[in-house]
């Protein structure tokens, strides 16, 4: 039913941040990466100061080490050390 819901909404307002954020979390939970990972694309884009789609952003980037393209995305990720590039995918300190 919220899929259903984004979509339509979607389909009529494809900016919303709301009906993206919700859509990009049904996508990352059925394990849909590459479309999850558009979807937050999509909500970054009209607003990169917006932490959360941003965050959400830097993480699949880092996951797939994909430093380079984060950075080219603004999102200037510095990973200092192979511990830290190790430990974000699984949220965990060395």
């Amino acid at each position: 039913m919220a899929e259903r819901l984004c979509l339509d909404v979607l389909e009529l307002a494809p900016d919303r941040p709301i009906a993206l954020r919700v859509l990009y979390e049904i996508r990352k939970t059925e394990g849909n990466q590459r479309a999850a990972e558009m979807l937050i694309r999509r909500d970054v884009r009209p607003d990169p100061n917006n932490f959360g789609a941003t965050n959400e952003l830097a993480l699949i980037l880092l996951a797939n080490h994909d430093v380079a393209q984060a950075n080219e995305s603004g999102l200037h990720v510095d990973v200092r050390s192979r511990c830290a590039a190790q430990t974000l995918p699984a949220m965990t300190a060395c």
